[in-house]
């Protein structure tokens, strides 16, 4: 995983950190998922449109 979203940059050891950050991201989709908020297509999430034009 490239980007260093929940711990803001590399750090050691890779493999630990990296882990990390799948698991903290998967779990967080998975739950805007539930919310309704996303959506799984194709192997890729995507925003659910929800027509306000707004993000709650």
């Amino acid at each position: 995983m490239a980007a260093c979203i929940i711990y803001g940059r590399p750090r050691e050891p890779k493999a630990f950190f990296a882990f990390g950050e799948r698991a903290h991201m998967t779990k967080h989709l998975e739950h805007l998922q539930k919310r309704g908020m996303v959506f799984l297509s194709n192997g890729l999430y995507h925003r659910q449109e929800t027509g306000s034009g707004a993000m709650a």
